[in-house]
């Protein structure tokens, strides 16, 4: 289970020099639900593009429905179980104990680091980018194209 999360945070653990090189086990926990959240999150904003237009079996609402549920038990579903989740890795936050300094200031900035992760994933999804939205999408959250902007290339070199 990777959302593409793993990377990103091992490339901010460095940026803030805040590396946990052994990690307690509610960070290892909460890190594996902020995972699970991201990946849900995408599960629900891609299941236009990837189950009904492409017809993906991938999807994990389009492999409920297939299993005998209707589009809205699956997709209510997979929001209890993102927040479930969500809720877990929250709870991990009271755990994440270090007799060091340095390290308890890692894990705090790495725990802070999850939940912008998960704000960031959600903003990006429904108001940042047309990426899932369409004017038929089951969410709507995800219905109608955001203004697209003009990128102001007069930096570029060349």
């Amino acid at each position: 289970l990777d959302s593409g999360c793993e990377f990103t945070f091992a490339a901010l653990e460095y940026l803030y020099d805040a590396y946990l090189p052994d990690p307690p086990p509610a960070f290892e926990n909460a890190f594996l639900m902020c995972n699970r959240v991201s990946w849900l999150l995408n599960e629900l904003a891609s299941y236009e593009k990837e189950a009904v237009q492409e017809g993906g079996w991938t999807n994990l609402v389009h492999i409920l429905e297939e299993s005998g549920s209707t589009f809205e038990e699956a997709a209510d579903r997979v929001v209890d179980v993102a927040n479930e989740s969500l809720k877990e890795m929250l709870a991990c936050q009271d755990a994440m104990t270090a007799d060091d300094d340095r390290l308890q200031r890692a894990l705090q900035l790495n725990f802070k680091g999850l939940c912008n992760g998960v704000i960031g994933g959600y903003e990006w999804t429904t108001r940042a980018t047309n990426r899932y939205r369409s004017e038929t999408s089951p969410f709507p959250e995800l219905r109608g194209l955001l203004p697209q902007k003009k990128l102001d290339k007069s930096f570029l070199l060349g």
